[in-house]
């Protein structure tokens, strides 16, 4: 659990992991350069269960550092993630390690959480439901029963493509089936660290040099969405989203088709368009012609360049189209 002034919800965060049903596991809570209490309420904690350990750094700027060190000190078999302002139901643990105990080769095993609000209220819709996860995966899905699911091989090119899914605090990785893969989160990146995390692991697993994935179709978590969330930053989390791809088309396209090499090189192309779009509709005109210059790059789009040209514009000028565009 990476830590960085999370002091209001420490209590109920990690009071989820002491009431978790499966008692056979250590929490380790790196705090990251904290300015609030949080450090004071992780000792309290500490005193009522002697599961918790605390570790300090100096803040990192971003949640893969916390996460890595983390990594580094844990002993378990199973390495799992919770966010400071997020929590689990008691059932999270001893199920995802009932599948992974069942399921030898599985590299790891997630589920499904709600996503509530700063007081707890959950939407109506669960985040695996929102994005209609079930019918849209349905071809990566092989049913085992008891609402599991084991992943097909080609399970990345679902997560590349169409939605991650594997949201970070609902997985369980067994560490000892990677085979000397490696279990850490890129550091370059602020936002987007565990997409590529998932990316790098999915497509090992497609290549058959790991073993799948576990689903299982239940909810076993909450993720709260409130203003201090990091990804609350669009153009932060779109700047992130196009770097984890931009590095994962480096890293796979000595060993991928060029089917899927030109299917992500589309995706790139069109998430550098998005947020030119989201830089221009802000007035910053040289960003965005930057990144309508490497949407082009990476796939040639006609409106693109015309959308370029509109950043060399006086901002009076380009402010008047906006407005007739709207009107």
């Amino acid at each position: 659990m990476p830590v960085y002034n999370g002091a209001k919800f420490l209590e109920e965060s990690i009071g989820s992991l002491f009431a978790q049903t499966f008692a056979d596991f250590e929490i380790i809570a790196v705090d990251d350069g904290s300015t609030d209490s949080s450090l004071e309420v992780l000792s309290g904690l500490r005193r009522q269960d002697g599961r918790l350990q605390i570790h300090s750094r100096s803040n990192s700027g971003g949640p893969a550092v916390p996460k890595n060190d983390g990594i580094g000190i844990a002993k378990g078999e199973y390495i799992g993630f919770l966010d400071y302002d997020d929590y689990c139901h008691p059932e999270h643990l001893h199920e995802l390690v009932v599948g992974l105990d069942a399921n030898q080769k599985w590299i790891a095993a997630f589920h499904d959480i709600e996503v509530v609000d700063v007081f707890g209220k959950p939407r109506p819709q669960t985040y695996l439901q929102e994005i209609e996860f079930r019918n849209k995966a349905s071809h990566y899905l092989v049913g085992l029963g008891e609402a599991w699911f084991e992943c097909a091989a080609d399970f990345h090119d679902f997560m590349l493509f169409h939605h991650a899914a594997m949201h970070t605090q609902s997985v369980l990785i067994a560490r000892k089936r990677l085979n000397g893969a490696t279990l850490s989160f890129d550091a370059r990146y602020r936002i987007g660290e565990d997409t590529d995390l998932w990316l790098r692991l999915g497509y090992l697993s497609r290549l058959g040099r790991l073993g799948r994935i576990g689903f299982l179709d239940r909810v076993l978590g909450s993720y709260r969405m409130h203003l201090a969330n990091i990804t609350k930053d669009k153009l932060e989390s779109a700047e992130g989203v196009v770097m984890v791809y931009v590095n994962h088309y480096r890293e796979i396209s000595g060993s991928a088709d060029e089917g899927m090499l030109s299917r992500l090189r589309e995706k790139i192309s069109y998430k550098h368009g998005r947020l030119a779009y989201e830089l221009y509709a802000l007035g910053k005109h040289r960003l965005a012609r930057a990144h309508f210059t490497e949407a082009m790059k990476w796939f040639p789009n006609r409106s693109y360049g015309v959308d370029r040209f509109k950043t060399y514009l006086p901002a009076a000028v380009s402010g008047w189209l906006r407005r007739v565009r709207a009107s």
